[in-house]
């Protein structure tokens, strides 16, 4: 089955959208890759290397950490001060996933749709889960969170 057919029979189905947006997805992981090119060559050759993935993810796993702290203390940005630093810091870890995506060779495909067919606590509300896993809800200022 061709792109088109795919798209013919989805769109019947409803699920057009979810496609566009799966495809919109590579397109963006593309356009973000070519821009980080160089952090995936040979200073000196050129030449492509072969990155640690840990490594890129532990990256984005420091963005993360980062949106946390703006988060809890309301801080602006350092280097966009007109911005929140916690939704600069959930862009930065997109584009590092992105990257990372792209720079792999992973694709927004199948898979995430297979994960959630086959994720057990897909379907648990939020208090059900906290419930389950022994974990109470704690309020904040914000929203609850579990410890």
């Amino acid at each position: 089955m061709n792109e088109e057919e795919t798209y013919s029979k989805l769109s019947s189905h409803g699920v057009a959208d979810l496609y566009d947006a799966k495809r919109r997805l590579n397109w963006v992981a593309q356009d973000i890759h070519k821009i980080n090119e160089k952090w995936w060559k040979d200073i000196e050759t050129g030449q492509p290397i072969k990155r640690n993935v840990g490594e890129l993810l532990m990256l984005a796993v420091s963005e993360l950490s980062e949106a946390l702290e703006g988060h809890r203390k309301d801080l602006m940005d350092d280097k966009l001060p007109h911005r929140k630093m916690f939704e600069v810091e959930i862009a930065d870890c997109m584009i590092r996933l992105f990257d990372i995506a792209a720079g792999t060779g992973t694709r927004h495909r199948r898979g995430r749709r297979r994960k959630v067919r086959v994720q057990p606590d897909a379907g648990r509300s939020p208090d059900r889960s906290a419930k389950s896993s022994g974990r109470k809800e704690v309020l904040t200022s914000h929203h609850p969170i579990r410890e």
